[in-house]
């Protein structure tokens, strides 16, 4: 068990409020949202890291082809009729690639015809559709005609479901042309919509329709790569979306409920040096080095073609980028899911909600433990242990792990009860060193604030004690003004107890013109009676100064009588509730004061226990003693053996 020196029982209840006083905050900013705002900001700025200095490459078989707004003015006439599609379609079929197209063709085009040929030589077409939200359909959005429905329903996809899901549902789709449509090998919704603080992180994976479900352009593109069979994909909304890869293999993205996937940003969108645009790869069909090179490049990838165009404003903010084309999302998602089956997991995972409580509950404990420690140096460096190596695991598990920080809550858990308890203290401290500095110099004070020794409880305990009494004051005080007296004293008292401070002394208390003061509590020293001696040595000379200076101003002879006396007494906070304060009793404490009263004028005597107390010390004194006397005391049968100490100036030396 740890020693009360270490920690204070009594503190559990100030304690245990300040953790409950923090639970309930938490509670009131974890209902307000403040910990999600706050756990996704600490997301963005961490991302910005990792794409600036450790970027992750897109998976080299997905290759972003962009229509951008160069190839826009370069083949205006051949993309208004469609044409130009037809010319990258039939570059990607010569490549044996794939294509996703992140386009909706609508309406009807010359080129049509050409389109239709050229992508059924593909060996697979993704193709994009537009869920509208079931709820928002009006008079803009017309319902499926029966041939869109039909086309619709085949190509749903039914996973299994486990639990309650909020997955958007389809009201209608925008859709491309019906016979593009039905060359398709799947269709793939392309809808993303930012967060509520308008920027772009997570896309869905499903939408839901009828009785199945739309997959996402991307999803759909990257399981028909690994040939799953989608009717055995499992979905645990909150959790994961299992797609299995074969008996004992699969591969885990993690969901939120609304089925929705962190985007697993690798690098910033210009980045990816494996592209194309739109106009090289149409202009290679009529280049037979050209399509060559390229046919060679492509082999075997997926093309995701997509429109890239300022005027098609498919763009917008995600977290470390202003503006971002958002065709870069899905892209990054095909990756990412390639990645997975290969072994190399790259998506964002949220952390589970075990390792949560188990870190609140963790941290409650042990702050209410740091609440009870008495050393100040312990309670801080618990808080600070605990913050940075939160702070480490948290870093370690962004960075090696990739789970979504998970920061704010436990944050607050930590700094919370260490600022309450640092302010109380603080106060604490403060107060104790108002009353101790009465007692004793500021630096001890200072020392037994931090330790927070303000309830000094009575112990035995051998110290040394020393009375100092005015000789003649009464009688010179008694025809004096008050202001005399007053000003006198003021001096007088404060001369002495600095120097008493100086030795590191108590003061006791003072006794109309005596001085109460003892040496070793509540700081232990080496020894007490040479300190004692010498603090008495010191006063007897600054009371020559002072009797020099006072003497003409009022007349006063100052000659002060001081007793010294070694012995164990009783230490502490005595008296009653209604009045206590900190002194010294015992018989040891009578007899020094018997040795004040018959000590000569301006001279200090010192009992045997004091003596050999002096003695006993390994640190050399200057001290020197006169013969041994012996006094017969009021209160002790035997006569009490006593020493004089001598020093420059005492009286009878002449000096």
């Amino acid at each position: 068990m740890l020693k009360q020196s270490v920690l204070n029982i009594k503190k559990l209840p100030v304690s245990l409020a300040f953790v409950l006083i923090t639970l309930a905050a938490m509670a009131l900013l974890w209902g307000a949202g403040f910990f999600s705002k706050f756990d996704i900001t600490l997301y963005d700025f961490l991302l910005g890291v990792k794409v600036q200095n450790a970027p992750h490459p897109l998976n080299p078989y997905v290759v972003p082809v962009d229509l951008n707004d160069k190839t826009e003015m370069n083949m205006e006439s051949r993309l208004d009729d469609r044409s130009a599609f037809g010319d990258v379609f039939s570059v990607i079929a010569h490549s044996r690639a794939v294509a996703a197209l992140d386009f909706i063709y609508k309406g009807e085009r010359n080129a049509d015809r050409y389109i239709l040929e050229s992508a059924a030589g593909l060996q697979a077409v993704f193709i994009a559709v537009v869920p509208v939200p079931k709820g928002r359909e009006n008079v803009s959005y017309r319902m499926l005609t029966d041939r869109e429905k039909s086309l619709m329903e085949s190509q749903l996809w039914h996973p299994k479901v486990f639990g309650k899901n909020e997955i958007p549902e389809a009201g209608t789709f925008i859709m491309p042309f019906i016979e593009l449509g039905e060359i398709s090998t799947q269709l793939g919704h392309i809808s993303i919509d930012p967060d509520s603080d308008g920027i772009y992180r997570r896309t869905p994976l499903f939408y839901a329709w009828e009785d199945g479900y739309v997959p996402s352009l991307s999803l759909a593109a990257a399981c028909w790569d690994l040939h799953v069979d989608t009717s055995k994909i499992e979905i645990y909304p909150g959790r994961e979306v299992v797609i299995p890869l074969g008996p004992d293999d699969k591969i885990s993205i993690p969901i939120d409920l609304a089925g929705n996937v962190v985007v697993p940003f690798g690098g910033k969108w210009a980045e990816p040096t494996h592209r194309y645009s739109f106009d090289d790869l149409a202009n290679a069909l009529y280049d037979e080095a050209k399509l060559s090179e390229v046919r060679n490049d492509l082999m075997r990838s997926l093309c995701f073609v997509a429109d890239t165009t300022f005027e098609k404003k498919d763009l917008g903010p995600v977290p470390f980028e202003k503006v971002y084309l958002l065709s870069g999302l899905h892209t990054w998602v095909i990756s990412a899911i390639l990645d997975a089956s290969a072994g190399d997991d790259t998506f964002y995972k949220q952390v589970p909600m075990q390792y949560c409580v188990i870190i609140l509950a963790g941290f409650t404990l042990i702050f209410i433990f740091a609440g009870l420690s008495v050393k100040d140096w312990l309670f801080n460096s618990i808080h600070a242990f605990i913050f940075l190596a939160f702070t480490g695991i948290t870093l370690y598990l962004w960075f090696v792990r990739r789970y979504m920080p998970w920061y704010g809550a436990a944050l607050l858990l930590i700094l919370m009860p260490w600022i309450l308890g640092f302010i109380r203290r603080f106060l604490t401290q403060r107060k104790m060193q108002s009353v101790l500095k009465r007692y004793v110099p500021r630096s001890v004070s200072h020392k037994l604030a931090a330790e927070e020794r303000g309830n000094l409880v009575p112990v035995n305990k051998e110290l040394t004690i020393m009375f100092t009494d005015i000789s003649g004051f009464t009688t010179w005080s008694a025809n004096r003004p008050a202001k005399d007296v007053h000003d006198f004293l003021d001096d007088y008292f404060g001369s002495m107890v600095d120097i008493l401070f100086k030795h590191e002394a108590t003061v006791d208390k003072f006794i109309g013109d005596g001085i109460l003061s003892f040496f070793g509590d509540p700081v232990p020293m080496p020894n007490t009676a040479t300190a004692a001696i010498s603090a008495a040595i010191a006063m007897q000379r600054e009371i020559k100064n002072l009797a020099a200076e006072w003497k003409p101003k009022v007349g006063i002879d100052l000659k002060v009588r001081m007793g010294i006396n070694t012995g164990n007494v009783v230490v502490g906070d005595l008296g009653t509730s209604k009045r206590i304060e900190y002194t010294v009793i015992g018989s040891a404490v009578n007899l020094a004061q018997r040795m004040e009263s018959i000590s000569n004028a301006g001279g200090i005597l010192i009992t045997e226990f004091t003596r050999n107390a002096v003695n006993r010390s390994r640190i050399s004194h200057p001290f020197n003693f006169s013969k041994k006397t012996e006094h017969k005391v009021k209160g002790y049968p035997e006569p009490v053996a006593t020493y004089e100490v001598i020093f420059e100036g005492m009286p009878g030396t002449g000096k």
